[in-house]
């Protein structure tokens, strides 16, 4: 008597499993994860980033995401039969890279900040050399043409005028003349100076040791999965490798 209890128990068990499964439908949803690459499992299950809805079983599901360089989410999403759900997220940095970017910045100031500023004050030196040169070239050959007019004339007021703009030229000529004389010679003390000095930091920041960023992959690449039970949320077999 008391195993044809068992054995109708058991039965009715079975019954109401199967019925279950049978009347259990189907759900949809859509998974947008930035950045694109960003790896993605429900469950224990891989899934990737479509632009079309994927068919999910009806029920509660574990997702997780996570692309290299950032942080790992982790949250719930439940399925309804015949409707639709959107997972949206946007993955932040980790404070890791970001502490990593912040010194790499300080690494590159003090490697290659003390060369940039030197090739600056060479080549603002010569850009000052070069215009004033131009200019006293262009003033030197207005005042020449000036004095070739004034001296050409035979009316008073015309020779004054010429005369006048002959000095007026004169005068830029030998203002943009000192200056070049002057941005040169600067240049021959600053530019030897800023040289020494760069290759002395240039020494001392060889020795800096340039950050590295390492990161242990939080989601397997790689994953085999298996459900008994068709279509319902039976037992799985579940392998994962880091990559």
């Amino acid at each position: 008597m008391q195993k044809s209890k068992i054995l109708f128990l058991t039965f009715l068990l079975i019954f109401f499993k199967l019925n279950s499964f049978a009347q259990q439908g189907k759900g949809y949803m859509m998974v947008a994860i930035k950045p694109s690459d960003a790896i993605i499992r429900l469950d224990t299950m891989r899934i990737y980033q479509k632009q079309s809805h994927l068919p999910v079983d009806v029920g509660t599901y574990v997702i997780k995401a996570w692309a290299p360089r950032m942080k790992m989410i982790t949250d719930t999403i439940h399925i309804v039969e015949n409707k639709a759900v959107l997972f949206r997220r946007k993955l932040e940095y980790t404070d890791e890279y970001k502490n990593y970017k912040k010194e790499l910045r300080i690494y590159n100031r003090k490697r290659y900040l003390p060369g940039a500023l030197t090739l600056v004050a060479s080549l603002t030196y010569l850009g000052f050399y070069l215009k004033y040169d131009s200019d006293a070239d262009k003033y030197l050959e207005k005042a020449n043409a000036s004095k070739e007019e004034y001296e050409s004339l035979t009316d008073l007021v015309d020779i004054q005028l010429a005369k006048s703009d002959y000095e007026n030229y004169k005068d830029l000529y030998d203002e943009a003349l000192d200056r070049t004389v002057n941005v040169a010679t600067q240049a021959m003390i600053v530019i030897p100076v800023a040289v020494v000095t760069t290759g002395v930091l240039h020494y001392y920041s060889s020795k800096l040791v340039k950050p590295v960023f390492n990161e242990v992959p939080l989601l397997s690449d790689i994953s085999f999965d298996y459900k008994f039970t068709g279509q319902a949320q039976g037992p799985r077999l579940n392998f994962s490798f880091k990559f």
